[in-house]
């Protein structure tokens, strides 16, 4: 434990401390900007741990009025928590020392986080060098990390006047903050306006560190408040009361201590801690802490040094107040506790913590019914007793519900009779209630919890199995206020009896209709097939199911529709066969069977028919023709063919002229004078050439399926018809005969003239 002396700062070191920060300001101009106390965790420092050792710690002074002997008494109380700022009500006691003719100083002391110590405080004739003292003064004084003290700069506390009066009984408040780069140091008295305040470097400090390991660092330093008076002779007993407050934040715990030592000697008369902070779970409660004759008390937002006068603790309660909310608070504003303590009227303002107030015996207290920022459509209300009076220690939890007022109300789609309103089941207050919905939107409302479930009764009263009146968003949350509607629609119940024969293999049929006013696409399935169906909706089922190529499911029975009430459908689908029978040409002939749907193992017989002109070749399809007439068929799968027929042309060699013709691998000679008819598939190319007789005549044209003058020629074949290759007498030739035979004649006629010539002239 450290004693304190007087010490005189050093040239150099006072050089230092003023380049590092502003060392004074006196008197700044306004009181009024000085901030309110701000806990901070953002604020630690092993500066702020208690020193270890057995030895009496007197923690930081105010320096002594000049006495040859002085015994320092000392009483505080160490904040464990940390602050950005500190205030401080302290009453304004008058008091003086018998030996001394000194009163008392009443400090607030701020450790900054870099380990400088400011202190201020209200003190009474505390005026070193003058007798008697001044009255009330603000004094002041700052500590380096080394026990000296560095301002005022001649090594010794300082006392200024205040603006105004100050007087006994007045409160006073003590202000300790940062502000740009120096510590602000100010006193103001509440009731005369009248004000002091000096500024000091800050010295790279932020904040001022609490101390939650001992009542003070190893220099004595720490955060918190402390009565100090100097005595003339050891000092036994209580001063007057003196308080310290600050109802605008409560301390969750501190140190309360108490010594005093002779200042010039530095040996101990007594020293005193409570072996650890004490917790304020009782926020309100006073808990007093004695030695040796002093006492000391102190509370979450309250320090008393001195006698406590018995009239201001009147009989008290603790009653613990908390409160929670349900269904979201986001809007509300917390609620407000009135109440009674030490017979002074008080409010805090309660949270989900629970807190403990002190409430004198018989008082009454009160609690917000509806929270803050409610209004006529959204609100916070709890239904539990909001007022009461204090007649025992209890502990109340409230519950406060969001809720929003809203209309229930339903709407009819498709109307109909025998029907009646709904019931709907909603939760205020965390219980269920039961109310029945208006048709139409009516002013009168519930109020329903927020993000609470509701429920219509569905489907509506008066439904049977055949018909009914339901709806698809007959439930919900409840998320805001207004109408919250049901919307029920008339339904019939339509079954579908479905069976399917032919196969074992059984498909789904798609039933389209409409149902809650949408599209619906239902599954028919072998057997029973139960829908409720919109009134008055129309609804198709397909005919036929289409499998693979040439097989299908088909029914016969009613698949479309209009839901003009109950309905009861059978379909019973029959699985088929495609049998496609067809003829290579319409006009070749006739078949006995027509194309189509046929049941599995139905018996076909098709019989093939040419037409005049044409020839039956056979049936395509069975991988290779068969040339049969007719065939009998049992299906057992789908079955195409073609009957084939095949035009015939007749090809006529007149006269002494023969053809040959050719088609593919069917060729063959008509020989002259004569005529053969060949037969062939439509669109063939028939290849014809005549060859004429020789001598006398000639080819002179083809005529019927072709008319050209060539001998050889092609045509298309499609239809029965004839071609005929022409021929005549060769004129040329007969003229050529003619004039040799002339020739020949003419050669005789000379002949015999020169043989008669000769026989004449012998």
């Amino acid at each position: 434990m450290r004693v304190w002396t007087r010490r005189v700062i050093s040239a150099s070191l006072l050089i230092i401390l003023l380049s590092m920060g502003t060392p004074y300001s006196a008197h700044a101009a306004s009181f009024a900007s000085a901030p309110k106390p701000v806990p901070t965790a953002a604020c630690g420092s092993s500066l702020a741990s208690a020193a270890s050792g057995t030895a009496a710690q007197f923690r930081g002074h105010q320096e002594p009025p000049p006495s040859s002997t002085a015994y320092d008494e000392q009483i505080g109380m160490t904040f464990t928590q940390s602050f950005s700022s500190l205030e401080y009500n302290v009453t304004a006691v008058a008091e003086t020392d018998p030996v001394l003719d000194d009163g008392p100083g009443y400090l607030l002391n701020g450790l900054a986080n870099t380990g400088y110590w400011y202190q201020v405080g209200l003190s009474w004739n505390w005026s070193p060098g003058q007798t008697p003292g001044t009255g009330f003064d603000m004094n002041y004084e700052v500590f380096d990390t080394s026990q000296n003290s560095i301002f005022p700069t001649d090594g010794g506390g300082g006392v200024i006047a205040f603006s105004g009066s100050v007087n006994p009984g007045d409160t006073v408040l003590l202000n300790l903050y940062f502000s740009s780069s120096s510590v602000v140091m100010a006193a103001e008295d509440i009731s005369t306006g009248s004000f002091a305040s000096e500024t000091y470097g800050a010295l790279g400090g932020t904040c001022f560190v609490g101390s939650p390991s001992g009542p003070a660092n190893s220099n004595g330093y720490f955060t918190g408040l402390m009565t100090e008076w100097y005595h003339g002779d050891p000092y036994f007993a209580n001063g007057e009361q003196v308080s310290y407050s600050d109802s605008t934040f409560g301390l969750s715990s501190a140190w309360m201590w108490m010594d005093e030592f002779n200042s010039n000697t530095l040996q101990a008369v007594f020293s005193a801690e409570t072996g650890s902070p004490v917790a304020y779970t009782s926020p309100s409660k006073l808990q007093e802490f004695s030695f040796n004759g002093t006492d000391e008390f102190s509370d979450a937002y309250e320090f008393v040094t001195g006698n406590l006068t018995s009239t201001t603790t009147p009989t008290t309660f603790p009653l613990t107040f908390s409160y929670s909310v349900s269904g979201g608070s986001t809007g509300s504003v917390s609620p407000t506790l009135a109440y009674v303590s030490n017979g002074v009227p008080l409010t805090a303002t309660l949270n989900a913590t629970a807190v403990t107030y002190n409430l004198d015996q018989g008082s009454t207290w009160s609690v917000s019914q509806v929270l803050g920022g409610s209004s006529s459509t959204e609100r916070w209300e709890t239904v539990e007793a909001t007022t009461g009076t204090a007649s025992s220690a209890q502990t109340i939890a409230f519950v406060y519900y969001h809720q929003f007022w809203v209309v229930f109300v339903f709407s009819v789609i498709g109307e109909g009779t025998g029907y009646s309103a709904p019931s709907v089941t909603y939760q205020s207050f965390g219980s269920s209630e039961t109310l029945v919905a208006s048709p139409t939107p009516i002013p009168q409302g519930v109020w329903a919890d927020a993000g609470s479930h509701y429920s219509y009764g569905d489907p509506l009263p008066g439904s049977s199995s055949s018909e009914r009146w339901n709806s698809d968003g007959a439930s919900g949350t409840v998320k805001g206020a207004g109408a919250l509607t049901a919307t029920y629609v008339r339904q019939y119940s339509v079954v579908v009896e479905a069976s399917f024969t032919g196969s074992g293999i059984f498909p789904s049929v798609e039933l389209r209709s409409t149902s809650y006013g949408l599209p619906l696409l239902g599954t028919v399935v072998l057997g029973t097939n139960s829908f409720w169906l919109d009134a008055n909706a129309s609804y198709s089922m397909p005919q036929t199911i289409s499998l693979s190529q040439g097989e299908r499911w088909a029914t016969n029975g009613t698949t479309t529709g209009t839901v003009s009430g109950p309905l009861s459908i059978a379909l019973d689908y029959q699985y088929e066969y495609y049998v496609s029978i067809g003829l290579n040409n319409p006009d070749g002939g006739t078949i006995s069977e027509a194309s189509g749907w046929y049941l599995p193992g139905t018996s076909l017989q098709l019989t093939a028919t040419p037409s005049s002109g044409w020839q039956f070749e056979g049936w395509s399809g069975f991988g290779s023709p068969s040339s049969a007439g007719g065939l009998d068929l049992v299906l057992g799968g789908p079955f195409n063919s073609t009957a084939l027929f095949y035009p015939g042309i007749t090809v006529i060699a007149d006269g002494p002229v023969s053809v040959s013709y050719q088609d593919g691998s069917t060729s063959g000679t008509v020989s002259a004078g004569t005529r053969t008819v060949v037969y062939l598939p439509p669109n063939s190319t028939l290849s014809v050439r005549a060859s004429p007789a020789p001598f006398l005549y000639s080819f002179t044209g083809w005529s019927g399926a072709n008319t050209s003058n060539n001998p050889s020629t092609s045509f298309l074949v499609n239809v029965p018809e004839a071609v005929t290759a022409n021929s005549s007498y060769s004129y040329s030739d007969i003229a050529i005969i003619l004039v040799v035979a002339i020739l020949i004649l003419l050669g005789v006629i000379l002949a015999l003239r020169m043989t008669k010539d000769t026989v004449t002239g012998i």
